[in-house]
């Protein structure tokens, strides 16, 4: 599981966080992923788009996703979820 893929030139100090929380039981699972700036990094808003990718074995004939802000997506054919979040308030 990658977490996260950030490319820099020199050092900068990331202006976001990504907070992953997991649950598992015996009839699958969840992954909850909450997102937001760090305090005292920028005061201008954050353009932020995560991308999950995930295996073709999953077991399980439905992902259900849901978005408190942003629109989120699922491409079979690539492996991937993408969340649009947008400007991270």
């Amino acid at each position: 599981f990658q977490l996260m893929t950030y490319l820099s030139k020199e050092n900068v100090v990331l202006p976001l966080y990504i907070q992953p929380q997991f649950h598992f039981n015996r009839d699958g699972g969840s992954v909850s992923l909450m997102v937001g700036l760090k305090p005292g990094v920028t005061d201008k808003p954050v353009e932020c788009r995560v991308t999950i990718p995930f295996s073709s074995n999953l077991g399980t004939s439905k992902i259900d996703l849901k978005a408190n802000y942003g629109k989120v997506n699922v491409d079979e054919a690539a492996k991937v979820v993408v969340w649009d979040i947008g400007r991270v308030p």
